[in-house]
């Protein structure tokens, strides 16, 4: 018994038109300056910080309080040999912190003899961020050490200006630091 014989289409043919259906043009590269950063989550909140800048991540273990320090100073913690201070950006900042059992890992940021570390429930992964949709931050946040905003929310840190600022030395002698980046005066 014979059947009829069904034509069976160019292999070729098939291949290309699966070709074209799922080639996608990839996207134009931005023009102008761009920001490569490393995105991370705090409290709801997405910020991003130069890569240049994160020296690593690592997971929050035994974080050892330290008294008499202002109350960004969530505490210090051994970092391949080093002791290294961890900050708390919310404190900083002045937005709802979560506890720390939220908190997951550290962003260990450098520039020059300055290292600290920075408190992240998670983080996101490294980005491009197209220097054009830096946007300067609103007026309600507390901007001082706030390179811009994004469309997508996202709050790029200025590190330079974080990193040189004498508000986060903690020094035994003068005012509470805390105070002073609270913005509270000198009585």
């Amino acid at each position: 018994m014979s059947t009829p014989s069904a034509t069976l289409p160019d292999p070729g043919d098939v291949l290309r038109a699966r070709a074209l259906a799922l080639a996608r043009t990839p996207p134009a590269p931005p023009s102008g300056p761009v920001l490569e950063v490393l995105e991370f989550r705090l409290a709801r909140e997405h910020y991003a910080i130069e890569s240049r800048h994160v020296a690593a991540v690592v997971p929050l273990l035994h974080l050892a309080p330290v008294p008499c320090t202002p109350a960004f100073v969530r505490g210090v913690m051994n970092v391949r040999g080093r002791i290294t201070a961890v900050l708390d950006l919310q404190v900083l900042l002045q937005t709802p912190a979560p506890g720390l059992h939220d908190l997951h890992h550290v962003v260990l940021v450098r520039s020059g003899a300055m290292e600290f570390g920075l408190l992240a429930e998670a983080v996101i992964g490294a980005r491009t961020l197209p220097g054009a949709d830096l946007q300067p931050p609103l007026p309600s946040l507390r901007v001082r050490h706030l390179r811009g905003i994004t469309a997508q929310r996202l709050l790029v840190i200025d590190f330079e200006r974080l990193a040189a600022d004498p508000g986060i030395l903690v020094n035994e002698e003068g005012p509470s630091m805390s105070d002073a980046w609270l913005g509270k005066e000198e009585a």
